[in-house]
């Protein structure tokens, strides 16, 4: 015999009323069903707290699920958008900028953009300043407006519309000339024309030295007391005979490995003021002080003396240069003087060697009968002397 009962059944959380037939054996026990009843509340009660966090797919043999909710378990839910309030934004602070740039916000004023990049800082220029291109200048004209010169021997000098500032322009790797960047030839090598050079001169172009190590021509670079010469450069007097201005810059002794060259003394400058230094250049020619000559042009120093002190003539020729102090001569010599001849100017020549208590004339200038060692007064008033001359 079989008994109607309700029955509370618990689905995914919610529990309702279920009436059911039932068994004779559930409906002969009431205390059993009492009992099956308690445990079914207590499975609800546990099936509810495990379903709010639970995100377990439905079970497809539980049957459509109940998703519809009690009113007063309903939860209020702030749909309100996030939005924060209107905040007036800075437009000088949020400026971009490129951080410890400088430039010219006026005439008075240098802009320096802060290590961030958000913003530029003002810093007015000193009394007497102005802000040109990229800094603070004295309020004077350090060139003229526009202008475009030769700064250094591969730098260019670009002077601001205001000639208030003088902004470097490179040539590297050619060189500055007349004020233009110019391209050709290193210093040192072979050349025919000037052209071909980078220094626009060249020593010997057209065949002029045929027979001698500068046959092929020697590329160099004129006007080097001005804008000066590269750091393997040395610049020398190769005028000569002249033994004016411009000087011309030849290779130093670094590298002198050029067939028929070697590391030899030149004079730099002119006058009073002639000092000597070490370049590469052919080895025999022009000659050194103390060597025959037949005109200036054969002598390093652009001075040949073809007649000695008491009238006669030189055998040979010797090479000398005009000299006031000691150091307008090259190692090695001497600047002397002869009271009478050559004006009373001095001269260099070359300095006798002692050897053991006895001086002798050095092998590039050998004793001759009339050329030996002999004492000469200092031109700038010094002890006298021993140097190979002409007696």
């Amino acid at each position: 015999m079989s008994h109607d009962v309700t029955v509370i059944e618990c689905r995914r959380g919610h529990c309702y009323d279920s009436p059911r037939r039932v068994s004779p054996r559930y409906g002969k026990d009431p205390v059993l069903n009492i009992r099956h009843i308690c445990l079914l509340i207590g499975l609800c009660l546990i099936a509810v707290g495990c379903a709010e966090g639970s995100t377990n797919k439905p079970d497809p043999d539980l049957g459509p699920m109940d998703t519809t909710m009690d009113s007063d378990t309903t939860e209020d839910v702030d749909t309100t958008p996030d939005i924060a309030p209107d905040v007036p934004v800075d437009s000088d602070t949020a400026t971009f900028c490129p951080p410890n740039m400088a430039r010219c916000a006026d005439t008075t004023t240098l802009e320096i953009c802060n290590n961030a990049g958000s913003e530029w800082v003002s810093n007015p220029c000193n009394p007497g300043e102005i802000c040109e291109v990229d800094g603070c200048v004295m309020s004077m004209q350090v060139c003229t407006p526009n202008e475009i010169s030769c700064t250094e021997y591969d730098t260019r000098g670009v002077c601001s519309a205001s000639g208030l500032t003088l902004i470097p322009n490179s040539c590297a790797p050619g060189r500055c000339i007349d004020g233009a960047c110019t391209t050709g030839k290193d210093t040192g090598e072979s050349c025919t024309t000037a052209a071909e050079c980078a220094g626009k001169s060249c020593q010997c172009a057209n065949g002029m030295c045929a027979g001698t190590p500068l046959e092929g021509g020697y590329c160099t670079t004129s006007g080097c007391e001005t804008y000066g010469c590269a750091l393997d450069e040395v610049g020398v007097n190769l005028a000569l005979g002249t033994r004016t201005l411009p000087n011309d810059c030849i290779v130093d002794c670094t590298d002198c490995t050029r067939a028929g060259f070697a590391c030899r003394e030149f004079p730099q400058g002119e006058g009073a003021a002639v000092t000597w230094s070490q370049a590469c250049y052919q080895g025999d020619y022009p000659r050194d002080v103390g060597q025959a000559c037949a005109t200036d042009d054969d002598c390093i120093g652009g001075f040949c003396i073809t007649t000695s002190p008491n009238g006669a003539n030189i055998d040979g020729g010797y090479c000398s240069a005009p000299c006031t102090t000691q150091d307008n001569c090259p190692s090695n010599s001497a600047c002397i003087k002869v009271a009478g001849f050559n004006g009373d100017a001095g001269f260099c020549t070359v300095a006798c060697n002692n050897v053991a208590g006895d001086w002798e004339c050095p092998p590039e200038r050998p004793s001759t009968f009339a050329i030996d060692c002999i004492a000469r007064a200092a031109n700038d008033g010094g002890p006298p002397i021993q140097v190979c001359f002409q007696l």
